[in-house]
């Protein structure tokens, strides 16, 4: 702070009178401004890590070929339709805010995957730097708490998950920037119109670009209504509903059986409604099996990186680790409320863990919206725990920090400690991180050199060039049944089907619909040997393998018969 705003911060608080032009750029009272060479190193440390591990394949859950197509889709002025299905259906399932995000990239790079994937980077700085810029507003000014925004924002800076999102095509690095900004404008206590009008119009876009934002939007609603009054949050109000129906109501108008958002939350799975809704019993399993995920497992691996994928037994060291963090993240999070009150981040956080708590999905990105905070909560505990220990109390809301307290947590020593816990908490995702750079590497230079299917796994890449094998031998017109459908599409031109989880008839039915000429045989996992080994059983004399790919055996068949 300079010394202008330091001198007119003190006769402030000395009760003589202040220009309000001057008063309005001052920092909140309690609130604290990190030294820009902390913030600049933490996004250096993101960045280089970032790059060293960019990933320029296509992941390949799928979700990223979706949205890659449909903002194809848009960029060629089809609409927002799904491009690989026959007849290119009206697309319902993903709103269409990443994919509005990327289709600059068409028309700039001709669909680059590498540019589709740098957006995520990008992205994934903004996020950082607007969490460095959250975090800090909500920090007390004493210099023990100014340690736990080190903490948070350093392990937030080399989490493998943040890495990880920071080059795929995925919508979580933009909505994480999106999200984190309307919280910094939700909690900013400004009471300019374009201040909440901005957050709740980012709350809004954080709507359209997941539906999973409507704990941000609710928490961005009463955050406006409780600081700036009724006119205001109704405001709010009707800027995030319009992004809410609107989404709705399109949908129910090109799809009208298609299922609402709320009613997603009760199926068994949103991609297959046939499959109907959970029953009670099912519902209460859903909800234990979430919370063992994320409480031993998820949460653990935001500092301990080297656990299981989703869906494993969490290890022994993953339910010791959960059985500490997580009490300490709920320490924390008590000890900011009754610091600072409830603000909007802490309504985010609980809102957005219930939905966790029931989504019929589970992952670290689902939990990636609320990590900067949860990384906060966990700061806070460590500092208030050793505070505690030390016999100190800290000050009440609004009252300057004691000089005993501030004089010994500036020691040397002190700071020394509070540095070596950022670097203990932080290593481990460090480590991570440069143990798979070299490997990345030697991927990413395979693919400049024109290797486009470098780096994946067997099973993936005999799919995929199976499907290359389609495009280069198949007729324009044919439809192909595939485990993948999208990619199927993406590598081959072809328009694609996903077969049914059912029995032999159920198959071959959609198989009719769709007037199928070809048959992909994946071993992506086991859902062909479960469902299309009865079905090509069953209709043996009506397909020929034409087409055997790689190791896996990845087989693809012509339909001969009727």
């Amino acid at each position: 702070m300079t010394a202008a705003r330091r001198g007119s911060r003190e006769r402030a608080q000395a009760g003589v009178a202040v220009d309000p032009r001057q008063a309005s750029r001052l920092p909140p009272a309690g609130s604290w401004t990190p030294p820009r060479k902390l913030v600049l190193a933490a996004l250096a440390l993101l960045g280089i890590l970032a790059v060293l591990l960019f990933d320029p394949r296509l992941f390949a859950g799928g979700d990223n070929v979706v949205y890659y197509l449909l903002a194809k889709a848009l960029a060629s002025g089809q609409g927002y339709v799904t491009l690989y299905e026959p007849g290119d259906p009206a697309h319902t399932l993903y709103p269409p805010g990443y994919p509005v995000l990327l289709t600059p990239v068409f028309w700039l790079f001709g669909g680059s995957v590498w540019a589709c994937n740098a957006i995520s980077l990008v992205s994934g700085l903004i996020a950082l730097a607007l969490a460095a810029r959250y975090l800090a507003r909500r920090m007390d000014p004493e210099t023990a708490r100014r340690g736990a925004f080190a903490f948070a924002l350093f392990l937030l800076a080399v989490n493998s998950t943040v890495i990880a999102y920071a080059h795929l095509m995925l919508s979580e690095m933009p909505f994480l920037a999106v999200s984190l900004g309307a919280l910094v404008l939700a909690e900013c206590d400004s009471s300019r119109r374009r201040v909440w009008l901005g957050a709740a119009a980012l709350a809004a876009a954080g709507y359209l670009t997941r539906t999973a934002a409507l704990p941000l939007c609710v928490a961005v609603v009463w955050a406006v209504w409780r600081a700036h009054g009724r006119a205001a949050g109704l405001w709010a109000l009707g800027i995030c509903l319009a992004a809410v129906a609107g989404w709705e109501i399109r949908n129910r108008l090109v799809a009208p059986g298609q299922p609402g958002y709320l009613s997603q939350l009760l199926l068994v799975n949103s991609y297959y409604p046939e499959m109907g809704t959970l029953t009670p019993a099912a519902f209460v399993a859903r909800v234990l099996d979430n919370l063992k995920e994320y409480v031993f497992l998820e949460v653990p691996r935001l500092v301990w990186p080297f656990l299981p994928s989703l869906g494993a037994e969490p290890p022994p060291v993953a339910y010791a680790l959960g059985a500490v963090l997580v009490p300490l993240m709920l320490f924390g999070l008590v000890q900011q409320v009754r610091r600072r009150g409830v603000r909007a981040g802490e309504v985010y956080v609980v809102l957005h863990a219930g939905v966790l708590a029931v989504w019929q999905w589970q992952g670290e990105r689902f939990l990636m919206p609320i990590v900067p905070l949860l990384l906060s909560y966990l700061g806070i505990a460590l500092v208030d725990l050793a505070r505690i220990v030390a016999g100190d109390r800290a000050p009440p809301e609004g009252a300057p920090p004691r000089a005993g307290v501030e004089a010994r947590t500036s020691r040397p020593a002190g700071r020394i400690a509070g540095a070596l816990l950022v670097v203990l908490a932080a290593a481990p995702n460090l480590f991570f991180a440069l143990r798979a750079a070299p490997a990345q590497l030697a991927v990413t230079a395979r693919h400049l050199k024109g290797d486009s299917l470098a780096g994946y796994d067997p099973t993936v890449r005999d799919y995929f060039a199976a499907a290359i094998w389609l495009g280069a031998n198949a007729p324009s017109r044919a439809v192909v049944v595939s485990r993948k459908p999208q990619f199927t599409y993406f590598f081959s031109g072809l328009k694609s089907v996903l077969y049914p989880y059912g029995q032999p008839q159920e198959i071959e039915d959609a198989v009719q619909r769709a007037h199928a000429r070809y048959l992909i045989y994946d071993t992506l996992g086991n859902s062909a040997a479960v469902y299309l080994t009865p079905y090509l059983v069953a209709y043996e004399s009506a397909y020929e393998v034409v087409h055997a790919e790689g190791e896996s055996q990845t087989l693809v068949l012509e339909r001969v018969g009727p």
